[in-house]
């Protein structure tokens, strides 16, 4: 190359449609090729913030700083933030460390439009969060370090929310139920947000799966209203049907109540309801899985964690597990194959029975059955089990007893019997001795 084109050596094409990130990224792969090492680049980001907030603090006195980087969610402020800065996956939140040393109280002055007006005092009467777009707002100032005093760009937006994190959760018991009440220990009481018209209450703690939100009027009669989510992923499944419990009652409109742990005193009490709130939003499906999965638990004394998916093998273990705990019926009609061997002596007097087609008890156990069932990932040890049927005839009777005796001594049959009362599930060994044990 240096021979036939000298003033070429050593020199590499770019596009320049490829970006001015992927030429910049280039260049520095043949010149500084150290910088793309990720430990270099997560010490410049480290020695980059940390210059940024040195200089921050320095000239703004008063005020402390944090960065944050692939950060999207605006919701999640450090605890004291007064304002946050936002570009792209990047934030800095702005927050004051020292009053004292601050020498005007921190504003911000936003001109808005008329429909960014109504947005603004919908904020300042309920305190729910808020975003404007440019066209909403059109100027933005103030003293707060680091925000812009400027003429709103096309690309801006602005965002409010009630950061309330600076205060501290209440620890409250939670009951609801007028008897045998649903009762969850602990709990964490915060605010959420809160207007001049309206506030938003928060109950909600991370050993239960659910979390209460309470809505009620600051300036008026105290009407209550109320929502609930919930999230069973990696809760135990009796704790899900607590969970379940709970919002059965809140939907029946039963009455509901906390007390202070510090005082052990009633702190609210919400009466009864004449009537239901509402329709259940628990589809019956997953009420029915999270209670068998519940009782499974108790039963064999063994924690199940509970995750979204149920796999064929969930639904099997639930489906045997809920027939061996609860003795329900497996089916009707049921089908199963009975393998004998043709044996020299003359027929006896239970295989003639079997054979005319006359009803016999049949128990067939898996030959598969691991000593467990897999249920959400735990397996549960139990005894080993099979089907059992009171009552249950070989198919084609005449067929089968004219197959039986022109077999050859010693050929392995296979008979098809056709159950004619329910199917259960049922332990090995409470139907050992029953007649017609079979294993296939």
């Amino acid at each position: 190359m240096k021979a036939a084109l000298p003033i070429q050596a050593d020199k590499v094409a770019l596009r320049s449609s490829d970006g001015v990130a992927a030429v910049a990224r280039s260049i520095i792969s043949v010149v500084r090729p150290e910088l793309l090492e990720i430990d270099t680049q997560k010490n410049l980001a480290f020695a980059a913030s940390n210059c940024l907030i040195d200089i921050a603090k320095t000239q703004h006195p008063g005020y402390s700083f944090a960065v944050h980087s692939g950060v999207r969610d605006v919701r999640s402020p450090v605890p004291g933030t007064i304002a946050s800065l936002i570009d792209g996956d990047h934030r800095i939140d702005i927050a004051v460390s020292d009053p004292k040393l601050i020498r005007e109280r921190p504003t911000i002055e936003i001109t808005f439009s008329e429909e960014g007006a109504k947005k603004a005092a919908e904020f300042c009467r309920t305190g729910r969060s808020q975003v404007w777009t440019a066209g909403e707002f059109t100027k933005i100032g103030g003293n707060i370090p680091l925000i812009p005093r400027e003429e709103v760009t096309p690309s801006q937006t602005l965002t409010a929310i009630s950061n309330l994190s600076h205060l501290p959760p209440k620890l409250i018991r939670l009951e609801i139920g007028s008897s045998n009440p649903v009762v969850f220990p602990v709990m964490e009481m915060r605010l959420a947000r809160a207007g001049t018209s309206e506030a938003e209450v928060v109950m909600e703690h991370s050993s239960a799966p659910l979390k209460l939100c309470f809505v009620f009027a600051t300036d008026g009669p105290p009407n209550l209203e109320f929502t609930f989510l919930w999230d069973f992923t990696g809760y135990s499944c009796s704790a899900c049907m607590k969970a379940v419990d709970a919002i059965d009652r809140l939907m029946k409109g039963d009455t509901l109540r906390f007390y202070d742990l510090e005082t052990n005193n009633l702190a609210f009490e919400n009466p009864a309801k004449s009537s239901p709130i509402g329709e259940n939003p628990l589809p019956p499906q997953l009420r029915r899985v999270l209670s068998v999965a519940a009782e499974i638990e108790a039963r064999f004394r063994i924690t199940v964690k509970f995750h979204n998916g149920l796999t064929e093998q969930d639904a099997e273990s639930l489906l045997y597990l809920d027939c061996l705990l609860n003795e329900r019926d497996y089916g009707a009609n049921v089908s199963a194959v009975v393998n004998l061997t043709k044996q020299e002596s003359e027929l006896s007097s239970h295989l003639i029975w079997f054979l005319s087609g006359r009803p016999i008890s049949l128990f067939v156990a898996p030959s598969n059955y691991p000593g467990f069932f897999p249920l959400f990932g735990t397996n549960i040890p139990a005894p080993s089990w099979g089907l059992y049927t009171e009552q249950c005839v070989v198919q084609d009777s005449d067929l089968a007893m004219t197959t039986y005796k022109q077999a050859a001594i010693g050929q392995r049959l296979a008979f098809k019997v056709i159950a004619k009362t329910p199917t259960f599930v049922r332990w090995t060994a409470d139907c050992e001795a029953l007649m017609g044990y079979a294993r296939r």
